[in-house]
């Protein structure tokens, strides 16, 4: 049941939804919020740390459509597990009646933008023959196929569509599956899970971070794509070291790196976590020298 409503500041310069996503966009350890709307993509960073709703006075990032297109529909997921978020945007000229489908990968180590670049694109969308149509309903990111990777469905005015991820190598993931019971709701919603890794790569520490807002994935005022699993894309040179659940009381669950390891890159049986009441706390050393995980060549990442 609800008991309190907060109201903060609206958000400006927002004109007609029709996606909203959840993510550490900015990997600043506080979860910020990404928008599909009429006519660009926006992205709004969070400026209270400790405010779990949060003042939106502005869009902190934008992605304007290509020229001479406007956009369809966008969702934002980290589509090829490497550890980044995408976007991926289906934009349409009306006059010419053409597609464009384009995924957006976030430039690293900029301070300024544009913090976006375009990650690959292909200048059509599969459409009825004799169709053309400018409104897309819904659009869902989803592993329909038990791979690993988020897949992703479109429906426009005639049809549904289902555009499959297809990495030519399969980076480093796990996928986690909250159980609650008693105070704890069945599918964990208002849990927060953060994963500590290790970037060999970078030589460093990072923190990889999911929130659990509902139990549908993809969701728009339509409808969406029901998926309870959580899938931490880890990439080619990452290898996890413990991961941490907070649930919505307050509970703190650990799951040290001998668990995680049983249970990595495993869609169809992923790691199950079940609520307890009392902390259960299992953090293990672990030698950064030392890595089961393999070495592969990113190679890129196409949408068929």
């Amino acid at each position: 049941m609800v008991k309190k409503f907060d109201t903060k500041i609206p958000i400006k310069d927002v004109s007609g939804c029709k996606n909203i996503e959840v993510a550490d966009i900015n990997e600043d350890g506080i979860m910020d919020f990404f928008l599909s709307t009429k006519d660009r993509i926006q992205f709004f960073y969070s400026s209270e740390k400790y405010s779990k709703i949060i003042s939106l006075e502005g869009a902190s990032e934008e992605i304007l459509p290509p020229s001479n297109y406007k956009l369809g529909i966008a969702t934002m997921q980290d589509f090829d597990l490497d550890g980044g978020l995408k976007v991926v945007a289906v934009y349409y000229n009306e006059e010419q009646k053409k597609h464009k489908t384009v995924m957006y990968s976030r430039r690293e180590g900029v301070s300024k933008a544009p913090f976006w670049k375009v990650f690959h694109s292909k200048d059509n969308f599969p459409v009825v023959e004799g169709q053309f149509s400018s409104k897309f309903n819904d659009i869902a990111a989803v592993d329909y196929n038990n791979d690993g990777f988020k897949d992703i469905v479109v429906v426009n005015h005639y049809a549904l569509y289902h555009l499959v991820s297809e990495p030519l190598y399969t980076p480093t993931y796990l996928a986690v599956v909250l159980h609650g019971k008693g105070y704890v709701n069945k599918y964990g919603i208002g849990s927060s899970l953060k994963m500590k890794v290790y970037n060999k790569k970078k030589k460093q520490i990072e923190y990889h971070l999911k929130s659990v807002n509902t139990y549908s994935h993809g969701t728009t005022e339509h409808g969406g794509a029901v998926d309870h699993r959580n899938v931490f894309g880890l990439g080619y040179t990452s290898t996890p070291l413990h991961l941490s659940i907070v649930w919505p009381n307050g509970v703190r669950t650990y799951i040290g790196r001998k668990k995680v390891l049983r249970r990595m890159n495993n869609m169809l049986n992923p790691l199950l976590v079940m609520y307890r009441s009392s902390k259960n706390q299992e953090i293990e050393s672990f030698n950064p020298m030392y890595s089961i995980m393999p070495t592969s060549t990113l190679h890129p990442w196409v949408i068929s």
